[in-house]
C-alpha cells in the first residue's frame, strides 16, 4: 500500500501477529464488529431523542452523567496512552539505533 504516512510503512507491520492462542481478525470480523458498534449507537441515539421528544426527561438526567462519566474514562484513557508512549519512546529510539548499528 502506498502512502506518505510514515506510520503506515509496510516494515510497521513486519513481526506484527495476532495474541498467543488468537486467530488475526478478519476484514469480515471487522465489518461485522463495526456495524455493530454503529447499532448501538443509533439505538442510544434515537433513545435519548424520543425521550426528548416526547417530554421524558427523567431518563436523560443519567444518561447526562453516563455521557460524562464515558467522556472521563475516555480523557484517562487517552492520558494513560500518551504517557505509556513518552515513556516507550527512548526504549524504541535505542532499539532502533541498535538495529542501525548491527546493519
Amino acid at each position: 500500500m502506498r502512502t506518505a504516512n510514515p506510520a503506515l510503512k509496510d516494515s510497521t507491520f513486519v513481526g506484527a501477529r495476532a495474541a498467543v492462542g488468537e486467530p488475526a481478525m478478519t476484514l469480515q470480523g471487522t465489518a461485522t464488529k463495526s456495524l455493530l458498534l454503529l447499532l448501538l449507537t443509533v439505538f442510544a441515539a434515537s433513545f435519548t431523542w424520543n425521550a426528548v421528544a416526547t417530554g421524558n426527561l427523567g431518563v436523560v438526567g443519567p444518561a447526562a452523567l453516563g455521557t460524562l462519566g464515558g467522556a472521563f474514562g475516555l480523557r484517562a484513557a487517552f492520558a494513560v496512552a500518551a504517557v505509556l508512549i513518552l515513556l516507550n519512546l527512548p526504549i524504541r529510539a535505542q532499539k532502533k539505533r541498535r538495529d542501525e548499528d548491527q546493519r
